[in-house]
């Protein structure tokens, strides 16, 4: 059973997202995504 978010204060949801956030990897399809290189 999923664990409910309801009862978690807005800060402890926040600490929650971006420490899983964190903890990934970079993206391969959003990598060199702001220097907008054309295609080869």
């Amino acid at each position: 059973m999923a664990q409910s978010n309801r009862r978690n204060t807005n800060s402890e949801q926040v600490q929650r997202v971006a420490g899983n956030a964190l903890k990934r990897k970079p993206s391969v399809d959003f990598n060199g995504y702001w220097q907008r290189r054309e295609a080869a």
